[in-house]
């Protein structure tokens, strides 16, 4: 029997779980390591803040008075910090939306550099709102 047998064909390549972990990381850490730089960036104390970063910081505050004496978790904290910063999103259901809060915060919060940074924020918000 030819050995090309047991090769798959041209069009469908193998990937290895690392390669498909990498893949889903190529595609989805941008986009979450923006939003989670906007919500930073809003929330710096050095910048010039618009209207819609004074809300928003406003919202992220209120996050870090529900949950005063919290270590930053996925849930309740920073699924509430995402609903915060997604609080405009009306397209979706409440079920909907509260999914897509969670899948976030949990990509978030296993992705090394971020997380990183969320302690920083969210040990920030803690201080400021007391």
């Amino acid at each position: 029997m030819p050995a090309d047998r047991d090769t798959q064909p041209p069009d469908k390549p193998e990937l290895s779980a690392e390669s498909s972990k990498s893949a889903a990381n190529e595609k989805g850490t941008p986009v979450l390591a923006d939003v989670l730089e906007q919500v930073i960036s809003a929330t710096r104390s050095d910048r010039q803040h618009s209207a819609e970063d004074a809300a928003l910081k406003s919202r992220l505050l209120k996050v870090a008075k529900q949950f005063p004496d919290d270590p930053l978790s996925v849930d309740p904290v920073l699924v509430s910090l995402v609903a915060a910063v997604t609080d405009g999103i009306r397209l979706l259901s409440a079920e909907q939306k509260r999914s897509v809060d969670l899948a976030v915060a949990r990509s978030l919060f296993d992705d090394s550099r971020s997380h990183a940074r969320l302690e920083q924020l969210w040990h920030s918000l803690t201080k400021e709102s007391s």
